[in-house]
């Protein structure tokens, strides 16, 4: 009985030993800094989460920047988050005359896991084209690309496989939350008013190459707005703090302004 006591005992020890040892390796920093369940996704998993985003958009929390142009190119960041953590980012733009753009940054945990860009360029025989490439821990792994001459033909139309061009493209995630949170070379100041006969414009820039530039339409005149047109100079280089919204022909409108005090 004393020898069965022994053991018994000797058996308990050595599984509360192996439970510590567990719990310590649980609670190690770097215990789970490799994501086995993300590393195992396949082009396949991601588009079906993907798939999964899309159907939640009117249920997820929206925000959206100003349209931004630079040269040519004109374009505005729309994040779509759920209890505060993103699950995708839009980059919508306009080059010009030459064609618009679409670009879908999907994110996990996150990290980039697929990067869909859609494309339509006016003087291109398949003037339709969507490129996706796959990541597994922000490292692209796959590339898939078709084109058509329509809309309607590109949704048949079959993948075929492409080299990754874009290898690091979760470095963009930062530029466009600056864009949305207005900072860094998205923190534009006013520079100016615009009169129209049928239409005015808050005009918000920076004095240096290559700035950004940004334009909220005004429709109510109130002290504020008075007040910067009456005498634009003396504002100039100054920073707004301005209440905006979307109109239906998707512009910046005016809502309310002050000068901001940092």
């Amino acid at each position: 009985m004393k020898t069965t006591g022994i053991v018994l005992g000797a058996i308990i020890a050595v599984i509360l030993f192996i439970i510590a040892c567990d719990k310590l390796q649980s609670d190690h920093p770097q215990a789970n800094i490799e994501m086995p369940r993300e590393k195992a996704l396949n082009e396949t998993d991601i588009q079906t989460y993907a798939d999964s985003v899309n159907l939640l958009l009117p249920q997820l929390e929206k925000q959206e920047s100003l349209i931004y142009s630079l040269r040519d190119y004109s374009f505005q960041i729309v994040k779509y988050t759920e209890n505060g953590k993103p699950l995708l980012f839009v980059e919508k733009g306009k080059n010009g005359e030459s064609g618009i753009v679409e670009k879908m940054f999907y994110i996990k945990d996150g990290k980039l896991l697929l990067y869909s860009e859609m494309t339509q360029t006016h003087s291109n025989p398949e003037p339709f084209a969507l490129t996706n490439i796959y990541f597994r821990n922000n490292i692209a792994f796959y590339a898939e690309q078709k084109k058509a001459g329509s809309d309607a033909a590109l949704k048949t139309a079959a993948f075929k496989k492409a080299e990754p061009q874009h290898k690091e493209l979760y470095s963009d995630l930062k530029h466009m939350e600056d864009a949305l949170k207005q900072k860094g070379k998205f923190d534009l100041v006013f520079d100016g008013i615009t009169e129209y006969p049928k239409a005015r414009y808050l005009i918000m820039s920076k004095n240096e190459y290559n700035a950004y530039r940004a334009v909220i339409r005004v429709i109510k005149n109130d002290d504020f707005i008075r007040e910067l047109s009456s005498n634009p100079s003396r504002y100039t280089g100054s920073k707004l703090d301005i209440d905006w919204t979307m109109n239906n022909d998707d512009e910046v409108v005016y809502v309310n302004g002050r000068i901001k005090r940092d």
